[in-house]
């Protein structure tokens, strides 16, 4: 790692955009040459869970009764699998352009085993309306309700199970992008898993994802002072984080190696995140 360099980037800082698609001002040593630096590792990042369950956009689906179609829209936000239950049966209620009343039930687990799927039932259908719902493929909350993004789902005899596990989180991981970064036929700087609980925060360590080596991506040659970060589903959707900032910590270098080959001296060791002092010390010890 003949030279190297580390930058701090706090989207609070951008020179444009927003928390999760923006543009950074990074200024490298002029003295050694942009094009001298041709590889660069996220090192450590801490990204707010705040993005939302519901969004704006794909908060929307259509209940049909006979010959007749409403749009019902969710309100923007999180939810639990009850409490989208509840505003889902709510809406459907208020909706319903025959007065129909719908219920929304998950298993009973105490009598029976979770599926985790959502019963859709309706009570009060006594001419046998044909009733619906479609999901848009892009702007609906299809999998959110246990259904396939596109799709038709027919109630039978009043009553329509979901056809999939309701899925209660947006995306299972975040690709980081960056415009400098040349990986295959994309520029992912580092995927992020997503497995922190609701308004948490999203911890990355290169140390826990396979260390330096495995976490290496090569940058293109024509490098400037102005990076792009945008923050994409493996959807390539973008995420909003709703106002919160995000931070992490960049290490770039010229090689020597082959890229993605730097020799074990030349790393920096990650330290162990609980370090025990004295290799005496009981740790099961209460005193």
């Amino acid at each position: 790692m003949a030279h190297h360099f580390i930058v701090y980037v706090n989207s609070r800082f951008r020179t444009s955009g927003s928390s999760s698609n923006f543009t950074y001002n990074i200024d490298l040593p002029k003295s050694i040459g942009y094009d001298q630096f041709d590889s660069v590792c996220m090192m450590q990042a801490s990204i707010p869970k705040s993005f939302y369950l519901i969004n704006t956009g794909r908060n929307t689906f259509v209940l049909t009764e006979g010959a007749t179609s409403v749009t019902i829209t969710l309100p923007v936000g999180n939810y639990t699998r009850r409490s989208l239950a509840y505003v889902v049966r709510s809406q459907l209620n208020t909706q319903s352009p025959n007065a129909l009343t719908y219920d929304i039930s998950v298993p009973n687990v105490s009598t029976g085993p979770e599926t985790g799927k959502y019963l859709f039932s309706v009570s009060n259908n006594v001419t046998n309306i044909p009733l619906y719902f479609s999901f848009p493929p892009t702007s609906s909350p299809a999998q959110q309700l246990g259904f396939d993004p596109g799709s038709i789902n027919v109630f039978v005899l009043n009553n329509l199970l979901s056809s999939n596990v309701a899925n209660l989180q947006i995306t299972q991981s975040l690709y980081v992008m960056c415009d400098n970064v040349i990986n295959g036929y994309s520029h992912i700087l580092q995927e992020i898993f997503t497995t922190s609980p609701d308004f948490s925060s999203l911890a990355f360590n290169v140390g826990f994802a396979g260390g330096i080596d495995a976490n290496v991506k090569p940058l293109k040659s024509t490098l400037t002072n102005t990076w792009s970060f945008k923050f994409m589903t493996p959807d390539f959707e973008l995420i909003d984080f709703e106002g919160l900032d995000v931070v992490f910590s960049l290490l770039i270098w010229q090689s020597k190696e082959p890229q993605g080959l730097l020799p074990e001296n030349e790393l920096t060791p990650i330290p162990n995140p609980n370090p025990n002092p004295n290799p005496n010390m009981n740790l099961n010890s209460t005193q």
